[in-house]
């Protein structure tokens, strides 16, 4: 297994035809995230794995034709119905292909549209935090039993909080975000579930809620299962290249799921990317 690129970054083409792309310029590790959507999805990700591609999904792959936002907190049950049937049938096709993950983000104490995703969230009323976080412990606990009966590893993505969201809301509207919450989480759930720790929503998080970035990286190593590896300006998720200094990389990132998740598909800074990783492990 290397390191793998994300397809996350595309929004005019399917994930799998991005993906053919990537794998026909030798990147053979490629984590399917984003794009439009492909009703052959499946039989062109069984066509790439047979080609010889290393491939794992990410959160809303499979796509589905009619947008929706994965909540798994939320308190209305036909969002969480839809969620949990979303993540039941990746861990499934995960299976099929043979990948040994699947990943999706942390939960919302609201229900935002999916034209919000990634911009601004206009404020409204909250779900409690402490139910919103039990419902969301026990939801991931039984699709963790669901994963393991597939051989398939659960993670969970921190989410990231923006400086603009934080005064939106005056608060913090999402789960996963910071160090205490992120950590009781996973030691709540005894290992049955991973963190795919995403540096980049790390480092907007501790600008927005005021924690030291590395200093929490430290903290929630124990947890990591994977890694999502991009840079930004500290106000923003940005999905920027990073450099051999990044701040990362003096941290432990020896993991088998890295992802390059930088969001400029240019070959030789994808290749240059790949290779400050490699050679730092």
């Amino acid at each position: 297994m290397g390191v793998y690129v994300s397809t996350g970054g595309v929004r005019d083409r399917t994930c799998t035809t991005v993906a053919e792309e990537l794998f026909s310029q030798g990147f053979e590790s490629i984590e399917l995230s984003g794009g439009l959507y492909d009703p052959e999805l499946e039989k062109s990700i069984v066509a790439l794995k047979e080609r010889g591609a290393d491939i794992t999904l990410h959160n809303y792959i499979p796509l589905q034709e009619t947008p929706y936002v994965l909540n798994l907190a939320s308190d209305d049950d036909q969002i969480f119905a839809q969620t949990d049937a979303h993540i039941r049938r990746a861990i499934d096709l995960s299976a099929m292909v043979g990948s040994p993950w699947y990943a999706f983000h942390a939960g919302f104490l609201i229900d935002p549209q999916p034209n919000e995703l990634g911009k601004r969230i206009s404020r409204r009323d909250l779900q409690s935090r402490s139910v919103s976080m039990g419902v969301f412990k026990a939801r991931v606990s039984n699709l963790a039993e669901y994963a393991a009966s597939k051989n398939v590893n659960l993670l969970v993505e921190n989410n990231v909080l923006s400086m603009g969201t934080r005064r939106e809301f005056d608060g913090n509207p999402l789960l996963l975000c910071e160090t205490d919450e992120i950590t009781e989480f996973f030691e709540s759930l005894e290992g049955a579930v991973t963190l795919l720790l995403d540096v980049a929503h790390l480092k907007v998080s501790a600008n927005a809620l005021g924690f030291d970035q590395d200093l929490a990286f430290d903290l929630l190593e124990p947890y990591v299962g994977g890694l999502h590896l991009s840079d930004n300006d500290g106000r923003a998720d940005q999905n920027l290249p990073f450099e051999p200094d990044a701040w990362f990389f003096n941290k432990n990132i020896k993991r088998d799921y890295k992802v390059i998740e930088v969001y400029d598909y240019d070959e030789q800074l994808l290749r240059k990317q790949i290779d400050y990783v490699e050679k730092l492990l």
